[in-house]
């Protein structure tokens, strides 16, 4: 961070340099040479470069280029000495307050208007400068890889990067840290968007502002908090855990785990000494080429930890100001997807009460397809798709038209950039946008057919061809047993049947891991995928 500090006589200090005489210019002490006090005029004499007084540290969410999110309270907190008076300024705006026992502050600025740059000012017994500080909209980005995708790893990426002079948007990329406490400091700062600096932001976040903020007259902060490879456990604190149904198998696992942990590194331990000693024996024979070293046993400080994300990195940056949430998990909880609806509301409800924000809206990314031949992907975008339906400010991204059957890692981020946008464009800023599919009301019986039901404001609906033999719709008899279904529009019906299914009770669209979608909005939207029962209706028909 570069910031000036001055003292509270209104005298630059420069920090940086404590060698004798190269200190500030002040007005030269009278040194008195009567007997007796020519040691003390002395030491007045050197009193300008003496020591003095820490500036106030803030918290590292607030560096030189940070970003104030606009038109809500803002918080602003650090550290200074116990009982100091702390005042920040931001513009007009101003907070003052006292630092408490454990030399703590934190003060709230008034609701700030969009600004491009300015400082901010903290000022306790000396006063810093904080550089080039934005007042805009700050969404923070969570989850595992594809969250995490760089923008340099994506389509197009040399094009994209080249062209993205965007000095109003900034990232701050949180490091990967677990913690068994919650943290209050991390080693990151802000960083504005230029062509070399483009590719390492989150490529979904970069696509959805470039959707979201066409012209750059809001500064937008992206706060990168995401970790490839985790799971939702790790990144609900916990008193989050302590509410959530399935709270209590999770700690117990996490126990049981501990438990034989001393058993594993001892045993891990034992294959390190063996695996070194393998590579000094063949490494020169090999070319130099050996087996990888062995990995350590999940334990204390694991990326698994329970709650070790939430406090490594989500404490920190508590209770900053948001515009929102953009939320990208759930692969790594796939073999437990009976879980995840319920840890996905305990997170999104601990997140909430943490940031001080019980409406913080919250865009939940649903998982894409992908050929998973043993874990169930398809339900956990059930889970997914039920917290939306139930958890107010929750809204669902539908993805599973945009995943690589054979990576999880899908490339291109535009179209999922632009779907999150919808939803803010609808769900923040209140734009009169569909911003989402609509959800099937009923299915009922019309002959040996099915009749799906819309709301009554869903425009015109478009079926598209089958281009691969992926399933899309199924119906099931009294048996249970889902066969493939063929499906047609009439006007504004969706007609569903199948010839194996006479009396059909059940239907599902899309309920597996790699299907194939085919029935969308006008403008594009992929319905989501869906399960229900099917009434009685007119079956004579």
């Amino acid at each position: 961070m570069r910031s000036r500090c001055i003292d509270a006589a209104g005298c630059r200090v420069n920090q940086a340099s404590s060698k004798l005489g190269n200190g500030p210019t002040a007005r030269e002490p009278r040194i008195h040479r009567g007997p007796g006090r020519f040691v003390a005029g002395v030491l007045l004499a050197l009193a300008p470069w003496a020591p003095l007084p820490a500036a106030p540290t803030p918290a590292p969410l607030f560096s030189d280029h940070a970003v104030l999110q606009r038109g809500k309270p803002a918080p602003v907190w650090g550290t200074a000495k116990p009982g100091e008076p702390i005042t920040v300024r931001y513009g007009a705006a101003v907070a003052s307050t006292l630092t408490d026992a454990e030399g703590r502050w934190r003060v709230v600025l008034p609701p700030l208007p969009p600004t491009p740059s300015s400082d901010l000012v903290i000022e306790g017994e000396t006063k810093l400068l904080i550089r080039d500080v934005a007042a805009g909209d700050v969404w923070l980005l969570s989850g595992q890889s594809n969250m995490e995708w760089p923008l340099g790893k994506t389509v197009g990426a040399d094009s994209k990067a080249g062209a993205a002079l965007r000095p109003w948007l900034r990232q701050l990329k949180m490091p990967h840290r677990v913690s068994s406490q919650p943290e209050t400091d991390f080693d990151a700062r802000w960083t504005p968007c230029t062509p070399s600096t483009a590719p390492a932001f989150s490529a979904l976040g970069f696509e959805f502002v470039q959707a979201l903020y066409r012209d750059g007259s809001i500064p937008v902060g992206l706060l990168n908090l995401s970790y490839g490879g985790t799971i939702i456990e790790a990144w609900i604190g916990p008193e989050g855990l302590a509410h959530a149904r399935s709270g209590a198998a999770v700690h117990e696992r996490w126990a049981e785990v501990l438990r034989q942990y001393p058993t594993a590194e001892a045993a891990w331990r034992r294959d390190v000494a063996a695996w070194q000693s393998q590579r000094e024996v063949s490494a020169p024979v090999a070319g130099g080429r050996t087996h990888a070293a062995p990995r350590p046993p999940v334990g204390p400080g694991h990326v698994t930890q329970i709650s070790g994300l939430f406090h490594g990195m989500i404490a920190p940056v508590q209770p900053a100001a948001l515009a929102g949430v953009l939320w990208y998990q759930g692969e790594s909880n796939v073999g437990r997807p009976d879980e995840y609806a319920d840890l996905l509301t305990a997170l999104i409800t601990d997140w909430r009460r943490g940031f001080h924000a019980p409406s913080l809206p919250f865009f939940v990314v649903q998982l894409p397809n992908y050929r998973d031949r043993v874990h169930a992907w398809w339900q956990v975008r059930q889970a997914q798709d039920r917290v939306a339906a139930t958890l107010p400010g929750v809204h669902l991204a539908v993805a599973i038209d945009l995943g690589d059957a054979r990576d999880k890692h899908p490339r291109d981020k535009s179209e999922l950039g632009r779907r999150l946008a919808l939803l803010a464009r609808r769900h923040v800023f209140a734009e009169a946008v569909d911003a989402e599919p609509p959800r099937v009301q009923s299915a009922h019986r019309e002959g040996q057919g099915v009749v799906l039901t819309f709301p009554a404001s869903t425009s015109a609906l478009q079926l598209r061809a089958a281009t691969r033999d992926g399933v899309s719709f199924e119906l099931a008899g009294p048996d249970g047993h889902f066969q493939r279904a063929d499906v047609r529009l009439e006007g504004p019906a969706v007609i569903v049947s199948s010839p194996a299914v006479r009396d059909p009770v059940s239907l599902r669209y899309l309920c597996h891991n790699d299907p194939e979608p085919r029935l969308y909005t006008g403008e594009g939207l992929p319905i989501a995928p869906f399960a229900l029962a099917v009434s009685a209706g007119d079956s004579t028909r």
